[in-house]
């Protein structure tokens, strides 16, 4: 199915932009004092200490990929390919095409977001105040790099406590993540593998929910990094669901950056959303 206009603007906004979104005793038998030799010590009942929170960053100057994707869009299906390139801290380039025909580029930066439809010729442009204001949206640039890079929030706090653990996996909660500019604040549940690298991530925020999956660890092209072959994002509440198959990632290759918008297309309306 080839996709609307209208679902390129609400897959860019919506995968991109929607979140602005114990140990156990060791059994003592009990011990006769009195067969017990004075010099020796009675062994106490002990707590093993809870885990020490580790998370393993992905690490890069420049990261790009060509990404098979799969889209939901409440009844609607439908397949694209992306090219995603990222400048650490910098830039974050999205490109949607089909049978190199593009459908609409996205290009973001820590202060500025600009976004082109070109299936019907409509673009939006402005700050992350301006996004807030027309969706409600409060957005970070730090949590678009991160989910799309698979990494955490550098700029946000992290006070995260440990929850449980299962089949090998430590589940972390942070219910009061704040932001840099102290007006975003998420709950966040972050699952970690055993190698302290990100398994799940479930983002709440004003009742809706983001997760983040992160599955099939594969070598990064010339590097000794690993990078998920497999991510999914999806948005439950919205019937919103974003299947990624990353193909040949590449860290510390420059790519494409740039959007050139045409004086004859038209501002698009955004959607409020929150």
């Amino acid at each position: 199915m080839r996709p609307r206009g209208s679902h390129i603007s609400w897959m860019l906004l919506l995968t991109l932009l929607l979140f602005s979104c114990a140990g156990r005793r060791k059994a003592m038998q009990p011990v006769n004092k009195k067969e017990v030799p004075q010099e020796r010590a009675v062994v106490k009942d002990t707590v093993p200490p809870p885990p020490v929170f580790y998370l393993k960053p992905f690490e890069y100057q420049w990261f790009s990929s060509r990404i098979n994707a799969e889209v939901q869009a409440g009844t609607d299906h439908y397949n694209v390919s992306l090219y995603l390139v990222v400048a650490k801290d910098s830039i974050l380039y999205l490109n949607v095409n089909k049978l190199g025909i593009e459908f609409g580029r996205l290009v973001c930066t820590p202060d500025s977001i600009r976004l082109a439809i070109h299936l019907n010729s409509t673009y939006w442009s402005g700050s992350y105040a301006d996004l807030l204001r027309e969706t409600g949206l409060a957005l970070q640039y730090d949590l678009l790099q991160a989910l799309f890079t698979h990494n955490d929030f550098a700029s946000f706090s992290r006070n995260f406590n440990f929850f449980k653990e299962e089949n090998g996996l430590k589940v972390w909660v942070d219910r009061e993540r704040k932001g840099p500019d102290g007006a975003t604040v998420l709950s966040d549940q972050l699952v970690l593998d055993s190698n302290g690298r990100i398994y799940n991530h479930l983002l709440q925020q004003k009742g809706y929910s983001l997760m983040a999956k992160y599955r099939n660890m594969a070598s990064v092209e010339n590097s000794g990094s690993l990078f998920p072959s497999d991510v999914t994002l999806s948005v439950p509440k919205m019937g919103f669901v974003l299947q990624m198959q990353y193909k040949s990632p590449k860290i510390n290759v420059k790519g494409p950056t740039g959007l050139k918008i045409s004086n004859k297309y038209k501002r698009l309306q955004l959607p409020r959303i929150l």
